[in-house]
């Protein structure tokens, strides 16, 4: 039997992306840590309005820890990844677990993800330009995609077929934290989603959970997509398996 099981959801806004995406990554994950990997694809929007698309992740994190074993796999370890929408589909996913009791996520690991569709602000999201750290030479294209805070996640209410992004599982960045798993938050310092995210982790900090960020400079949006081409996204998947393994011994 495998160490533990890591459950990838890809990204793509609810509306694209596809496992094949995120193929490379969850493979070097699985060398690097030895653990067993499911990385489905789910019904996307808007063909499938929101919570359907949410709903089919949960229903594979309940088939995984029902049929574990007969993969060779341990459901007292099972650990929920996933990137930008990917990561909002996870945090559904542990939510979910904690409030139906099945307790069966040990640990998640959030890549840049989308957690604050509605874009509320408080003392630790408050975005602005001067929150970027960029040379001279970067300011002109970077100005243009990080300036998107908001607007690459703003106005999916037609995509999801709902006019409720504030609820508590569209906007988990809102909701009390408290009773999550250890959480491993990476993002990318030029990333649109970084204030949310680092907001995010203080708020998972302040509540008491194990919570471990990472910020990685030079890096935008979907590095997880171009594993094999940048090494930093090698970097992240090195820190990635230290923080499941270091649960799975826990």
């Amino acid at each position: 039997m495998c160490k533990g099981i890591l459950y990838y959801i890809h990204g793509g806004g609810f509306f694209g992306g596809s496992p094949d995406v995120v193929e490379e990554a969850v493979k070097m994950f699985v060398a690097k840590s030895g653990l067993c990997a499911v990385s489905p694809d789910y019904r996307l929007a808007p063909e499938n309005p929101y919570p359907i698309g949410h709903e089919d992740c949960y229903r594979v994190l309940q088939w995984i820890g029902e049929n574990a074993a007969s993969f060779g796999g341990d459901p007292d370890h099972i650990f929920v990844a996933g990137d930008s929408a990917g990561g909002n589909l996870t945090q559904y996913c542990t939510t979910r677990d904690r409030e139906d009791g099945g307790n069966l996520v040990k640990g998640q690991l959030l890549l840049y993800p989308t957690l604050n569709m509605a874009g509320v602000k408080d003392e630790l999201f408050h975005p602005s330009m001067d929150q970027f750290e960029m040379t001279p030479s970067q300011k002109r294209g970077l100005s243009k995609m990080i300036g998107m805070f908001g607007g690459m996640t703003a106005g999916l209410e037609p995509i999801l077929g709902t006019a409720d992004v504030q609820n508590d599982y569209l906007n988990p960045y809102t909701r009390d934290p408290a009773n999550h798993p250890p959480t491993f938050l990476p993002v990318g310092a030029h990333d649109f989603l970084k204030l949310e995210t680092l907001g995010y982790g203080v708020k998972l900090h302040r509540a008491g959970v194990e919570t471990q960020m990472v910020l990685y400079k030079g890096f935008g949006h979907a590095y997880i997509d171009n594993t094999g081409v940048y090494p930093q996204c090698e970097d992240c998947l090195d820190e990635m398996a230290a923080f499941v393994l270091a649960h799975c011994e826990a």
